[in-house]
């Protein structure tokens, strides 16, 4: 079950990477997610005109570069997930041309992602 289906938690963004996941809960009533989920593209199939190039400048981070192109930090792990980064920890190396999915089509991948 997500948490947005839970009364007793707060309502998250659809956006939000927390919304991926199943929640569930302790013995004692403590919920927790299950984090071993994780998204994968297929990016040999997507054509290229449902995506940007974007050239990494020097200081920008995968939040900056979310609010950039979808007006929300929120997506960064959109961004990551379509470039196959496994470390978002890690910033963006300055040069580097990172793929992003046109805004128009955030909502259709959003709800195949939460379909499973």
């Amino acid at each position: 079950m997500k948490q947005n289906s839970i009364q007793e938690l707060p309502k998250l963004l659809h956006t939000r990477l927390e919304q991926l996941f199943d929640v569930y809960q302790t013995d004692s009533g403590e919920y927790f997610y299950n984090i071993l989920n994780t998204v994968n593209f297929n990016t040999d199939n997507i054509a290229p005109y449902v995506y940007y190039q974007h050239t990494v400048m020097r200081g920008e981070t995968y939040t900056v570069i979310s609010h950039k192109y979808y007006n929300t930090i929120n997506l960064w792990w959109l961004i990551c997930s379509f470039n196959g980064i496994d470390d978002p920890t890690s910033l963006p190396v300055p040069g580097t041309v990172l793929n992003i999915l046109f805004a128009k089509h955030v909502p259709n991948v959003l709800t195949q992602i939460s379909k499973g």
